[in-house]
This record gives structure tokens, C-alpha cells and sequence, in this order.
């Protein structure tokens, strides 16, 4: 075996099951003979397979990936392989860049951009979508997408690098962008606005110009709520409106509709708006299209149009309301009531000036919601005395906003608590002088214009004009009422007078023939000497002489009611009541008449002498015609109010009247009972007084149940109508 080199050779084995498997076997000459070692190399041939197929795999990749690819060796970058793709782009063949440094191709526009990826690279082992401008071997300039890992084989470093051209899409874009610049100059140049939303309402792209005459620049608003801009804010109605337009153009309707813009200056434009949905391929609502015009001047023509016709039509129906109305109060109430429906304010009233107060009265309101200065409220005039010579001047006051006032007077305070910020107060002329205020009020600041201020002065002076004609005509039907009521006064004192004159009369005549009579006897008697009956007959002609005095006096001071023995004064009934049952005390005492005084008797107003007399005349009618009661009352006191006096009662628990008598009772010399003492004038004279002093007097009384007088007398605030 000496000079035997040892073997190594490698050989299949197929065993009896079938199976295949690859040996490796060494062969070693030894002195015996041969040493033969057998390893099973199976695994490593299949290993060395699949990597033979996958290298294999990765060249036919390699060379059919479209993306230009190349892979180079590291540190200095030697170029291994590149594909088709990357020679179709840069120009350059596989052979030509094999072996040598991919720096030496300047693939890169910006070379020390591309330095700096490079050493990013290498940091990091991978550079992932990276923009960048590249140039081939021609000198064409490029853009690519930068890919690059470094990867590592058999403890080698190596550089895959892809690029994928994105030249014909950068192009385009640059196309597309240039179109999309050009319409969007056009668009910006456009006052009409467009924009695109999202369903759910963000504005998401719009032209500049109309968002500029709303005050704001695009980025303020791009991005965002469309409906949260600060244009919509003056009304959450008008926001609420853009809302709900979005979600049914998001749900496919195309909605139109007129929306109030808040723009620059606090100014107020209406917009025609649009907003259509717009769909995908699928017919799926994407976005929403939003578009407007500014149509204020042609809104505000068609407004101005219909104002003339609703002024006009307003004026006429005023007109007929003053016509057809029948007081001031009515008059008033028809042009507050179409004024402030016409010029759409929340309030209008009118004041009046009360010159014998010095106040001004809120005479008519109307108002939406509620008001601190009600109908009827009367306020000092001085509260208003800076405004009477601007109104004499018949020019309005304006306040533009009550907000802007340093210390606004209470009158201000109290428009201001209603929640109200601009007025304009018109005054109303009546022959020559002032008379009023018509005014007019909004929660808008700034909001009476020339045109409201207008209307309102035609409205004014059509006020003004028909209160005074009313007023006249109230005049003269007052007139008129006076003249009746004074000839049925007349009347009735002319048929008084009959019965005046036949009452006295008959009730003189009376002691007339009682003394005539007597005289007769009495020239008897002197003749016979009978001076026994000579007395009685003197006797009975000095009694009749006293009955006719008494009748005399009587009548004279029935004729002096009219005429106020005293002056007038505020007095306390229950004064007077305690005064008359000193003057009947007599009276009282004799029947054991208890009086009842009621506490807290109003304060009334009169001739002092003249209301004692009327309770005098009363308590003593009442003591006298107690007839055979036990226990006899009688009560003064008062129950309620009538005509805005306070009755005043009398009530007795005597006799009582009979319900045929209860108006006779009150005429001249009547007497229920001839027999009692006294002329029947009390009641009448009772009558007279009360009735001299405004009031009314009324019995009511049922036979054997008592009595009981009612009577009103004036209050002190009512002292100047009842002196009248």
C-alpha cells in the first residue's frame, strides 16, 4: 500500500425501503489495508440544493422586478449585479457598472444630498422611501423613490438598492397641480363661494375671495366645523339651518336655501346657497359640494318692494282702524299692534304726557314676552326731561345701543332689564304741543334705520293727528253728554219745583186755616169772655205759627244744599259719626238706643257741617222709629267700595219700612208716620247732600226687620272730581 494517496469522494446510496441517501466517504491507505469513514452528507446536499434553487430564484427576480434594482458590495459600494429595469432607466449596462463603484456613476442630482442618505444608510441599515432627483447616463433628470438595506451573506456586507422611477407620475402631478393652481386662482378670483365638506360637516377646501369678505383666511376655517364659523354665529337658528343643509346633502338631497352671513363691519348679507352630494363610483354620498352667491342687494330690493306694499297696505289699515275705532285707547292699540308687525321690532308703545301730574303715562304696549313697564304705569316726567327739547325740535331719539350708555337712567334700566339694545322715540303734536312719545324697540343693536325711522313718523304723525281728532270729537260728545244731562237736570228740577211749590203749598195752607180758624174763635171768645177757651185758641194759633216756622226753616235749608257752608276737607268718618250721636244724644238716651261705631272708618271728603248733618238726620230717624223694640241698635260702619267711594251704612233694627215706601221716603215732606214729630224733610235734605257731593243714598228694609241706609261718599283722591 506504500505510495497510496488517500480519496475523498462522494457517492449515492439507495437502499432496499427506497430511500436515497448521499454519503461522503474517505478513504485512507493503512498498513492493514484501507480505512474507509462514511459520513452521511444527505442534509448538506439537500441544504446546498436549496440554496443553488433559491439563488437561482432570486436571479430570475433580480432580473424581472420593473423597479430598477442593484446590489452592491460593501464598504466601497462595488457593484455585483443590477437588473434590466435599472439599465432601461439609467442607461447604463450590466457589464459596464459590474466591478466598479456605484459612486462613479453620479446617479444623483444633488450629490451631497445623496452623501448624507448614504451615510443615513449605513447608520441605520436601511433607507426607506426617500424622494430624489436622479440623472442617467444621457444627462436626463429624473425622480425616483430611494429603497436601500444593507444585507449580509456568508459574513459578507452587501447593498441592496431599489429605485423606482416615479418620473411620468411626478410629471403628471406637476400637471395636475398646475391645473388645479390655475382653477383655484380662478376660483379665489370668484365672489361666489365654493367648497367641499365632509358628510359630517368640515369644511375641507374652499376659494379665498368670499372667505375674505367674511373677514377670516382659509386656514382659519379649512379644517373645521363649517357650521362653527364665526359668520353663522350671530343667529343659532341660521347655524342650525347650515347643519341640518350638510346632513341632507350627506344623505343625498340637493338643498337651496337663503342663509344670513355675519361679514365685516357687523354687517348682515344674504346668501343663495346650494349643497349637492357628491358620489363615488359606487353611488355612495363621499363628500358634499357647497356653493353661494351673494344675493343681499337683489334680497334687499324684493325686501324693499315688499315693505312699500306691507307700508302701504299697514298705512291703509291703520287708517281704517283710526276710522272705524271708537277711543283713543283703540286707535292706539291698531297702530302699535301693525307697526311693530311691519317693522318687525319687539316693542312699540306709546306715552302721553299728563301736564296737571307732570308724569307721562304708558297709555298702549305691545311686546313680545314679557315688559317691566306695563300698560297704564305712570312715571315722573323729569325722568324724560332730557329728551322734551330734542322732541319739541320734532326730531326722534335714537340710541344705537343702550350697552355703550355710561349711567343710563332708570327708564333706560328698565328697557335694558327686557332685554332690549337700540330704540327710536317719535314725538306725537297736537295742535301745535307736545303731547307724547311713539316709540319703538329692538334686541338688535343699531337697529332703526332711515327707513324704519320714516315709517315710523308717517305712523306718528298719523297717531298724533287721530288722538286729536278724538280728542275733539270726545269734547264735543262730552259737550253734548254735559247739555243733555243738563237739560234732563233741568227737567227734572223744573218737575221738582211742581212738586216743590204743591207740597209747600198744601203743607203752608195748613197752619194758614189752622189760624184763620182759630182767629174766628178767638174774636168769639173775646166777645163772650170765655177766657179759658180765649188761651186754648191762642195756644193753637201760636203752635201753627211754629209749624210754619219750623216748615220755613226747613225749606230754607233744603235751598242752601248746593252751596258749601264750609270748605271742604279730608275727614274721619268715625269723627263725624261720634259728632251726629253727641247731637242726638237726647234722643238716644230717651229710647236706650245703643249705637255701634265700626273702627277704621275710611277718611271721606265734604263740607264738614253738611256730612254730620246727613248722619244726624239718620241716627236720629233711626232712634225715632224703633217702635216697641227691646233692645234697640243701631250700627255706622262701611261695606266695600262702589264707584271707587266707600259705602257707608246706617243700619237700625227698628220698624222698618215697607218695600212700596223705600223711594217715596226721600221726597218732601213725607212721613210714613203723620202722627210723628217733625216736617218729612230729613230724608229729603239727607238726599240732596249726598247727592251734591257725588255719592248715591239707598234704602233696604223690610216691615218689622230694621233698616238699613246706604250711602258713598268721595274719597280724598276723588275730592277735585266731586268738587267739580
Amino acid at each position: 500500500m506504500e505510495g497510496r494517496l488517500p480519496t475523498h469522494l462522494e457517492t449515492p446510496f439507495n437502499f432496499p425501503d427506497g430511500r436515497l441517501r448521499w454519503f461522503e466517504l474517505s478513504i485512507q491507505p493503512v498498513q492493514e489495508g484501507i480505512f474507509i469513514l462514511s459520513t452521511d452528507s444527505t442534509e448538506r446536499r439537500q441544504a446546498q440544493e436549496t440554496i443553488r434553487a433559491s439563488h437561482e430564484l432570486f436571479q430570475k427576480s433580480f432580473q424581472a422586478s420593473p423597479i430598477p434594482t442593484m446590489l452592491s458590495k460593501l464598504p466601497a459600494r462595488t457593484v455585483v449585479d443590477s437588473n434590466s429595469a435599472f439599465e432601461e432607466v439609467f442607461e447604463f449596462q450590466r457589464a459596464e457598472l459590474a466591478g466598479r463603484s456605484i459612486t462613479e456613476f453620479d446617479l444623483w442630482v444633488d450629490a451631497p444630498e445623496g452623501e448624507r442618505v448614504a451615510e443615513v444608510l449605513l447608520q441605520n441599515g436601511r433607507v426607506r422611501d426617500y424622494e430624489f432627483e436622479f440623472k442617467t447616463k444621457s444627462g436626463r433628470i429624473g425622480y425616483g423613490i430611494f429603497y436601500a438595506e444593507v444585507i449580509e451573506q456568508q459574513f459578507e456586507k452587501y447593498l441592496l438598492t431599489e429605485i423606482m422611477d416615479i418620473t411620468e407620475r411626478k410629471r403628471t402631478e406637476a400637471a395636475l397641480r398646475e391645473l388645479q393652481s390655475r382653477q383655484q386662482k380662478i376660483l379665489d378670483t370668484m365672489f361666489a363661494f365654493v367648497g367641499l365638506f365632509s358628510p359630517d360637516g368640515i369644511l375641507l377646501e374652499a376659494n379665498r375671495a368670499p372667505l375674505e369678505v367674511v373677514g377670516v383666511q382659509a386656514e382659519d376655517v379649512i379644517g373645521k366645523p363649517f357650521a362653527d364659523g364665526h359668520f353663522w354665529a350671530h343667529s343659532e337658528a341660521t347655524q342650525a339651518q347650515v347643519r341640518d343643509a350638510i346632513r341632507r346633502a350627506a344623505l343625498g338631497e340637493t338643498v337651496r336655501d337663503d342663509f344670513q352671513l355675519h361679514v365685516a363691519d357687523n354687517q348682515l348679507i344674504t346668501v343663495d346657497a346650494v349643497f349637492s352630494p357628491l358620489h363615488d363610483s359606487s353611488g355612495n354620498v363621499i363628500q358634499v359640494v357647497g356653493s353661494s352667491v351673494d344675493i343681499t342687494d337683489r334680497k334687499r330690493a324684493e325686501e324693499k318692494i315688499q315693505r312699500q306694499n306691507q307700508r302701504l297696505k299697514a298705512l291703509r289699515e291703520i287708517d281704517t282702524a283710526i276710522l272705524s275705532a271708537d277711543s283713543v285707547k283703540n286707535i292706539v292699540d291698531a297702530a302699535l299692534s301693525h307697526i311693530r308687525e311691519l317693522i318687525e321690532c319687539r316693542r312699540a308703545n306709546l306715552t302721553l304726557i299728563d301736564r296737571d301730574t307732570n308724569e307721562v303715562v304708558i297709555f298702549g304696549v305691545r311686546t313680545v314676552g314679557e315688559t317691566s313697564i306695563p300698560r297704564g304705569r305712570r312715571l315722573p316726567l323729569a325722568q324724560f326731561k332730557g329728551f322734551i327739547p330734542t322732541l319739541l325740535q320734532n326730531q326722534p331719539i335714537l340710541f344705537s345701543d343702550f350697552r355703550e350708555l355710561a349711567d343710563p337712567g332708570p327708564a333706560i334700566q328698565a328697557l335694558l332689564h327686557d332685554g332690549l339694545r337700540s330704540t327710536c322715540s317719535l314725538p306725537l303734536f297736537s295742535q301745535g304741543a307736545l303731547i307724547g312719545m311713539f316709540s319703538m324697540h329692538s334686541e338688535i343693536p343699531a337697529f332703526f334705520d332711515e327707513e324704519k325711522i320714516g315709517l315710523g313718523r308717517e305712523v306718528a304723525n298719523q297717531v298724533a293727528i287721530a288722538i286729536t281728532q278724538s280728542r275733539l270729537i270726545e269734547a264735543l260728545q262730552q259737550r253734548a253728554s254735559e247739555r243733555e244731562a243738563l237739560i234732563t237736570e233741568l227737567t227734572a228740577k223744573n218737575a221738582e219745583l211742581e212738586r216743590f211749590t204743591y207740597t209747600v203749598s198744601h203743607d203752608l195752607k195748613s197752619p194758614l186755616v189752622t189760624m184763620k180758624g182759630f182767629l174766628g174763635y178767638l174774636e168769639q171768645d173775646m166777645v163772650t169772655g170765655n177766657v179759658e177757651r180765649l188761651k186754648g185758641d191762642m195756644r193753637r194759633i201760636a203752635n201753627a205759627v211754629e209749624k210754619m216756622q219750623e216748615l220755613l226753616n226747613d225749606l230754607l235749608e233744603l235751598s242752601r244744599i248746593g252751596r258749601f257752608v264750609n270748605p271742604p276737607e279730608n275727614i274721619s268718618l268715625e269723627e263725624l259719626a261720634r259728632s251726629a250721636m253727641e247731637l242726638v244724644d237726647g234722643r238716644l238716651k230717651e229710647r236706650g238706643v245703643t249705637v255701634q261705631i265700626q273702627p277704621d272708618l275710611p277718611i271721606v271728603y265734604g263740607d264738614r257741617q253738611r256730612l254730620t248733618e246727613i248722619l244726624q238726620n239718620l241716627v236720629d230717624n233711626a232712634a225715632k222709629y224703633m217702635g216697641s223694640q227691646p233692645a234697640p241698635i243701631i250700627e255706622v260702619g262701611q261695606r266695600g267700595e262702589k264707584d271707587g267711594m266707600p259705602v257707608i251704612y246706617v243700619k237700625d233694627n227698628g220698624t222698618g219700612i215697607p218695600v212700596e215706601y223705600h223711594d217715596r221716603i226721600f221726597g218732601l215732606f213725607n212721613k210714613l208716620d203723620a202722627l210723628s214729630e217733625g216736617t218729612g224733610i230729613g230724608l229729603a235734605l239727607v238726599k240732596r247732600i249726598v247727592e251734591y257731593h257725588g255719592g248715591q243714598i239707598w234704602v233696604e228694609s223690610e216691615e218689622r226687620r230694621g233698616t238699613t241706609f246706604f250711602f258713598t261718599l268721595p274719597a280724598p283722591e276723588r275730592a277735585d272730581q266731586s268738587q267739580k
